[in-house]
Protein backbone atom coordinates (compact mmCIF):
# COMPACT_ATOMS: atom_id res chain seq x y z
CA UNK A 1 0.00 0.00 0.00
CA UNK A 2 2.90 2.25 0.61
CA UNK A 3 4.54 1.80 -2.37
CA UNK A 4 1.61 2.07 -4.23
CA UNK A 5 0.75 5.44 -2.55
CA UNK A 6 4.60 6.53 -3.66
CA UNK A 7 4.01 5.78 -7.26
CA UNK A 8 0.69 7.77 -7.33
CA UNK A 9 2.59 10.38 -5.72
CA UNK A 10 5.38 10.48 -8.38
CA UNK A 11 2.82 10.26 -11.13
CA UNK A 12 1.04 12.92 -9.87
CA UNK A 13 4.04 15.02 -9.34
CA UNK A 14 5.39 14.00 -13.47
CA UNK A 15 1.84 15.23 -14.76
CA UNK A 16 1.99 18.52 -12.69
CA UNK A 17 5.50 19.29 -14.23
CA UNK A 18 3.94 18.48 -17.53
CA UNK A 19 1.44 20.77 -17.45
CA UNK A 20 3.81 23.61 -16.02
CA UNK A 21 5.69 23.00 -19.29
CA UNK A 22 2.85 23.23 -21.29
CA UNK A 23 1.60 26.34 -19.78
CA UNK A 24 5.56 27.85 -19.83
CA UNK A 25 5.24 26.84 -23.31
CA UNK A 26 2.44 28.55 -24.22
CA UNK A 27 3.63 31.85 -22.90
CA UNK A 28 6.68 31.94 -24.60
CA UNK A 29 5.05 31.44 -27.91
CA UNK A 30 2.52 34.01 -27.12
CA UNK A 31 5.89 36.51 -26.37
CA UNK A 32 7.90 35.01 -29.19
CA UNK A 33 5.31 35.59 -31.44
CA UNK A 34 4.93 39.27 -31.52
CA UNK A 35 8.78 39.35 -31.73
CA UNK A 36 9.04 36.94 -34.71
CA UNK A 37 6.07 38.61 -36.61
CA UNK A 38 8.43 41.80 -36.49
CA UNK A 39 11.23 40.07 -37.72
CA UNK A 40 9.73 37.74 -40.23
CA UNK A 41 8.30 41.27 -42.04
CA UNK A 42 11.69 42.71 -41.55
CA UNK A 43 12.95 38.89 -43.57
CA UNK A 44 14.96 38.72 -40.76
CA UNK A 45 15.44 35.84 -38.25
CA UNK A 46 15.66 36.03 -34.65
CA UNK A 47 18.42 33.24 -33.09
CA UNK A 48 16.40 30.59 -30.30
CA UNK A 49 16.64 32.16 -26.91
CA UNK A 50 18.94 30.02 -24.32
CA UNK A 51 16.26 30.01 -22.14
CA UNK A 52 13.26 28.96 -25.26
CA UNK A 53 13.41 24.91 -24.94
CA UNK A 54 14.04 23.71 -28.72
CA UNK A 55 10.71 22.04 -28.85
CA UNK A 56 8.99 25.38 -28.36
CA UNK A 57 10.48 27.03 -31.10
CA UNK A 58 9.52 25.34 -34.18
CA UNK A 59 6.18 25.13 -33.38
CA UNK A 60 6.23 29.25 -32.76
CA UNK A 61 8.49 29.47 -36.36
CA UNK A 62 5.63 27.51 -38.05
CA UNK A 63 2.67 29.60 -36.57
CA UNK A 64 4.09 33.27 -37.24
CA UNK A 65 5.37 32.07 -41.27
CA UNK A 66 1.82 30.77 -41.67
CA UNK A 67 -0.02 33.44 -39.80
CA UNK A 68 -2.44 35.84 -41.76
CA UNK A 69 -1.63 38.86 -39.81
CA UNK A 70 1.96 39.04 -40.92
CA UNK A 71 0.62 39.45 -44.54
CA UNK A 72 -0.94 42.53 -43.09
CA UNK A 73 2.45 43.09 -41.36
CA UNK A 74 4.60 43.03 -43.91
CA UNK A 75 3.85 45.89 -46.32
CA UNK A 76 2.83 48.03 -43.68
CA UNK A 77 6.60 47.53 -42.17
CA UNK A 78 8.07 48.17 -45.18
CA UNK A 79 6.61 51.62 -45.63
CA UNK A 80 8.78 52.61 -42.40
CA UNK A 81 11.45 54.91 -42.84
CA UNK A 82 13.20 57.42 -40.65
CA UNK A 83 11.78 60.42 -41.92
CA UNK A 84 8.19 58.85 -41.09
CA UNK A 85 9.89 57.58 -37.45
CA UNK A 86 11.41 61.50 -37.19
CA UNK A 87 8.06 63.19 -37.65
CA UNK A 88 6.35 61.52 -34.49
CA UNK A 89 6.61 62.36 -31.54
CA UNK A 90 5.96 58.70 -29.80
CA UNK A 91 8.39 57.24 -32.60
CA UNK A 92 10.69 60.18 -32.38
CA UNK A 93 11.04 58.88 -28.29
CA UNK A 94 11.90 55.82 -29.15
CA UNK A 95 14.29 56.22 -31.28
CA UNK A 96 15.82 58.74 -28.87
CA UNK A 97 16.34 55.95 -26.20
CA UNK A 98 17.77 53.82 -28.56
CA UNK A 99 20.37 56.77 -29.53
CA UNK A 100 21.21 57.28 -25.96
CA UNK A 101 21.43 54.12 -25.34
CA UNK A 102 24.29 53.79 -28.26
CA UNK A 103 25.64 57.47 -26.86
CA UNK A 104 25.03 58.66 -30.14
CA UNK A 105 22.35 61.21 -29.58
CA UNK A 106 24.50 63.92 -30.60
CA UNK A 107 23.14 63.84 -33.98
CA UNK A 108 19.70 63.37 -33.27
CA UNK A 109 19.65 66.31 -31.29
CA UNK A 110 21.52 68.26 -33.42
CA UNK A 111 19.17 66.91 -36.50
CA UNK A 112 16.11 68.41 -34.14
CA UNK A 113 17.65 71.76 -32.75
CA UNK A 114 17.74 72.59 -36.40
CA UNK A 115 14.25 72.17 -37.30
CA UNK A 116 13.40 74.49 -34.14
CA UNK A 117 15.92 76.83 -35.37
CA UNK A 118 13.94 77.03 -38.89
CA UNK A 119 10.62 78.06 -36.81
CA UNK A 120 11.79 80.85 -34.74
CA UNK A 121 12.03 84.45 -36.13
CA UNK A 122 15.25 86.32 -36.86
CA UNK A 123 16.73 87.75 -33.47
CA UNK A 124 16.08 84.28 -31.48
CA UNK A 125 17.58 82.79 -35.03
CA UNK A 126 20.89 84.71 -34.35
CA UNK A 127 20.81 83.76 -30.78
CA UNK A 128 19.96 79.81 -31.34
CA UNK A 129 22.52 79.64 -34.37
CA UNK A 130 25.43 80.45 -32.00
CA UNK A 131 24.21 77.83 -29.58
CA UNK A 132 24.06 74.92 -32.19
CA UNK A 133 27.61 75.92 -33.40
CA UNK A 134 28.91 75.89 -30.45
CA UNK A 135 27.39 72.80 -29.23
CA UNK A 136 27.57 70.67 -32.37
CA UNK A 137 29.29 72.21 -35.03
CA UNK A 138 32.39 74.04 -33.53
CA UNK A 139 35.87 72.20 -33.71
CA UNK A 140 35.64 72.41 -30.12
CA UNK A 141 32.34 71.89 -29.32
CA UNK A 142 30.96 69.59 -26.50
CA UNK A 143 28.50 67.36 -28.39
CA UNK A 144 30.97 67.63 -32.32
CA UNK A 145 28.87 66.04 -35.33
CA UNK A 146 30.57 64.16 -38.27
CA UNK A 147 30.30 66.94 -41.07
CA UNK A 148 32.97 67.77 -43.60
CA UNK A 149 35.16 70.81 -43.30
CA UNK A 150 33.62 71.99 -46.27
CA UNK A 151 30.21 72.21 -44.40
CA UNK A 152 31.20 72.77 -41.44
CA UNK A 153 33.32 76.10 -42.51
CA UNK A 154 29.98 77.12 -44.38
CA UNK A 155 28.09 76.46 -41.09
CA UNK A 156 30.45 78.96 -39.59
CA UNK A 157 30.87 81.25 -42.32
CA UNK A 158 26.83 82.08 -41.61
CA UNK A 159 26.52 82.47 -38.17
CA UNK A 160 26.36 86.11 -38.55
CA UNK A 161 23.36 86.07 -40.93
CA UNK A 162 21.61 83.73 -39.26
CA UNK A 163 20.06 82.46 -42.54
CA UNK A 164 16.82 79.83 -42.26
CA UNK A 165 18.81 77.73 -44.33
CA UNK A 166 21.87 77.63 -43.34
CA UNK A 167 22.25 74.22 -41.78
CA UNK A 168 20.17 72.49 -44.30
CA UNK A 169 23.79 71.17 -45.85
CA UNK A 170 24.79 69.76 -42.30
CA UNK A 171 21.21 68.49 -41.13
CA UNK A 172 20.99 66.80 -44.82
CA UNK A 173 24.65 65.07 -44.00
CA UNK A 174 23.13 64.14 -40.51
CA UNK A 175 20.58 62.80 -41.63
CA UNK A 176 22.08 60.64 -44.09
CA UNK A 177 24.46 59.27 -41.65
CA UNK A 178 21.95 58.25 -39.02
CA UNK A 179 20.28 56.75 -41.52
CA UNK A 180 22.64 54.29 -42.95
CA UNK A 181 24.38 53.78 -39.36
CA UNK A 182 22.27 54.31 -36.42
CA UNK A 183 18.89 53.40 -37.96
CA UNK A 184 19.81 50.36 -39.37
CA UNK A 185 21.27 48.91 -36.19
CA UNK A 186 18.09 50.18 -34.44
CA UNK A 187 15.88 48.21 -36.91
CA UNK A 188 17.76 45.13 -35.86
CA UNK A 189 16.58 45.46 -31.68
CA UNK A 190 13.43 43.64 -32.14
CA UNK A 191 12.29 45.28 -29.16
CA UNK A 192 12.79 48.96 -29.79
CA UNK A 193 11.31 47.87 -33.22
CA UNK A 194 8.51 46.03 -32.67
CA UNK A 195 7.54 49.61 -30.82
CA UNK A 196 7.44 51.49 -33.99
CA UNK A 197 5.76 48.80 -35.77
CA UNK A 198 2.95 49.07 -33.16
CA UNK A 199 3.04 53.57 -33.48
CA UNK A 200 2.76 52.79 -37.29
CA UNK A 201 0.03 50.39 -37.64
CA UNK A 202 -2.15 52.26 -36.14
CA UNK A 203 -1.64 54.75 -38.27
CA UNK A 204 -2.53 52.86 -41.13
Amino acid sequence: MESEKKSNSKIQLAQEAKARNKDLGQAQRKQFSCLLAVASAMEKIIPRPSYMPKRFWSPVLSEVKNSQPILRLRPATNKIKLQGVLQEDESLKVFKEFMEAEHNEENLEFWCEVNTFRKQNSLKRKELARKIVSTYVGEFSEKQVNLSCSVRKRVEDCVKDARKDMFDAAQTDIFHLMEVDCFRRFKSKPNAWLRITQLHLQQV
